[in-house]
C-alpha cells in the first residue's frame, strides 16, 4: 500500500509539454491501526495486553484499507458491535464478561485481527467532587458508590484528621451508611479533607474531597504540623487556649483561618476576658524557643503574632515570645504571622 499517491504522466513534442496527474488507489488486505482506550482520556493499548476497565470506560478499535473494511469487537466468536473503519465496544455492555476480546477487520482482500485482555476493575459509580464549598448550618449530604464488575463494593467515608477531636463535634458530620456522608447541620469545624474508601474483593479505592464551610481553607491546607507540639501548643496560663501555627509567616487579612474541630477561632474580647491587662514577665513563652522553635524561628521563617478572628479591625496579636499570660498587643504588619488563637469548645 505504499506505492499509493499521485502521480504524474507527461509527454512532450518539440515545445509542446502535456502533463495529467492521477492518484493510485492500492487495494489490499485491511490493517488494524490501533485501539484506544477511552477514561475519558484516550490511551492506545497493545496487543496482548491487559486492560482494567469501568463501566463508564469505551474502547475503540481503528483499521485501515483500501477498501475500508469492516471493524468487528468478538468474544467467543460472538459479534459484540461493527462498524465502518473503526467499532467502539461500551464496556458497561459487557460487564462482568472479564477475559478476552478480539477485534477484526475485514474487506474483500484479507483480514486482520488483534486481541486484548479486559479486567474488572473496582471503580467509582458516584464519585464525589473534589472540591464541595457548603454554607455554615446548611444541611447537606455527600454520596458516594462504587463497584466491580456489577458488584457493588462496600463504601465508607472518613472523617478528617485534625489535633484532637471529641465526638460530640465530629457528630454534624456523620457517615450514615450506603456511601452517604451527612451534614446535620454543617459547621466551621468541619472544613477539611474527607476520604470515601471503597473496597470489594480485595480491592481498595479511595477518593479524597475538600470541604470547605463558610470561608474557611482547611486546616490541612494552612497550618503547619511538623514542630514537636504538632504546631498546636496549649497555654500553661489558660488550658482552653492553644496557638495554631501557620505553614505561611504572611498574614492574610481576609483570609478566615479554621481551627481544628472541637475548637473555635478566638475574638479579641475573648483575649481581653482571659488575658486581661496583665503584664507580668515570668513563666513560659507562647511559642518562642518552644517545640523544637531556635527563638521566633522554625523552618527557616520568624514568626510573631497570633491574631484573633477579627484582628484585622484591632489589630490585636499574642506575641510568641511574650508570656503565656502577658496581655494582647497591637500592630497592623502582615509580617512575622504565626498563626491563629484558638478556644476548645466547652459542653
Amino acid at each position: 500500500m505504499q506505492d499509493a499517491g499521485y502521480y504524474t504522466c507527461t509527454a512532450s513534442s518539440g515545445s509542446q509539454v502535456l502533463k495529467d496527474r492521477v492518484f493510485l488507489t492500492v487495494l489490499g488486505k485491511p490493517e488494524i491501526k490501533t485501539i484506544v482506550l477511552e477514561k475519558p482520556n484516550a490511551t492506545d493499548v497493545q496487543e496482548g495486553e491487559i486492560i482494567y476497565v469501568c463501566p463508564a470506560d469505551n474502547i475503540t478499535c481503528l483499521a485501515v484499507g483500501p477498501p475500508l473494511p469492516t471493524v468487528t469487537w468478538k468474544r467467543h466468536n460472538k459479534q459484540l458491535t461493527s462498524g465502518l473503519g473503526s467499532a467502539t465496544l461500551q464496556i458497561s455492555s459487557i460487564i462482568p464478561d472479564e477475559g478476552a476480546y478480539s477485534c477484526h477487520a475485514e474487506n474483500q482482500f484479507g483480514t486482520d485481527e488483534k486481541r486484548v485482555t479486559l479486567i474488572n476493575a473496582l471503580c467509582f459509580i458516584d464519585r464525589p467532587p473534589k472540591t464541595l464549598h457548603l454554607e455554615v448550618g446548611a444541611k447537606a449530604e455527600v454520596h458516594c458508590s462504587a463497584a466491580l464488575g456489577g458488584m457493588s463494593a462496600d463504601v465508607s467515608w472518613s472523617l478528617p484528621k485534625c489535633f484532637s477531636c471529641n465526638s460530640k463535634y465530629q457528630s454534624s458530620a456523620r457517615d450514615i451508611g450506603n456511601g452517604t456522608l451527612r451534614f446535620v447541620p454543617a459547621k466551621n469545624w468541619n472544613s477539611g479533607v474527607y476520604h470515601c474508601t471503597a473496597k470489594a474483593k480485595g480491592a481498595t479505592r479511595t477518593a479524597k474531597v475538600k470541604i470547605y464551610v463558610g470561608n474557611q481553607p482547611t486546616v490541612e491546607e494552612w497550618a503547619l504540623r511538623t514542630d514537636n507540639c504538632g504546631g498546636f501548643r496549649q497555654s500553661t496560663y489558660d488550658r482552653q487556649v492553644f496557638y495554631a501555627v501557620s505553614e505561611s509567616n504572611t498574614w492574610s487579612k481576609t483570609t478566615v483561618y479554621s481551627c481544628p474541630c472541637g475548637y473555635y477561632w478566638a475574638s479579641t474580647q475573648d483575649g481581653i476576658r482571659i488575658f486581661g491587662s496583665n503584664e507580668n514577665r515570668s513563666g513560659v513563652y507562647v511559642y518562642y524557643g518552644q517545640c523544637g522553635w531556635n527563638g521566633y524561628v522554625y523552618k527557616e521563617r520568624e514568626r510573631r503574632y497570633f491574631r484573633f478572628r477579627d484582628s484585622e479591625t484591632t489589630n490585636a496579636y499574642k506575641d510568641a515570645g511574650s508570656y503565656d499570660e502577658y496581655r494582647l498587643q497591637h500592630t497592623s504588619s502582615t509580617s512575622y504571622f504565626a498563626g491563629i488563637v484558638c478556644l476548645k469548645e466547652t459542653a
